[in-house]
């Protein structure tokens, strides 16, 4: 059986081309598109995190299960002197967390 479709002829030098091609209508405009997508976590975000990441440090309380590792690798850093990071994973830990309470 054969299957339908149909045939398109490209030129010559868009078949040779057509890695370029396709990059540059894929990132068409993409500056405008991020910068319409930049977003920076609110106040309530980092006064939670510095809260839990405070209990654990000092008083050795734990956090809630779901961002545990997050806060944990937090204060592992702050304890190390070290700037403190979010990482991917813990990032979308913790911004679950908020959207949560």
């Amino acid at each position: 059986m054969e299957k339908p479709g149909f045939k398109l002829a490209l030129p010559e030098w868009v078949a040779k081309t057509w890695c370029v091609a396709c990059y540059l209508i894929i990132n068409w405009k993409i500056g405008e598109l991020v910068e319409r997508i930049q977003f920076e976590p609110g106040e309530k975000f980092y006064r939670i995190a510095a809260d839990y990441l405070y209990e654990y440090a000092y008083n050795n309380k734990m956090p809630p299960e779901d961002i545990a590792p997050t806060i944990m690798n937090l204060a592992e850093d702050f304890l190390a002197g070290n700037p403190v990071k979010f990482r991917a994973g813990d990032y979308i830990a913790m911004q679950t967390h908020v959207r949560n309470l």
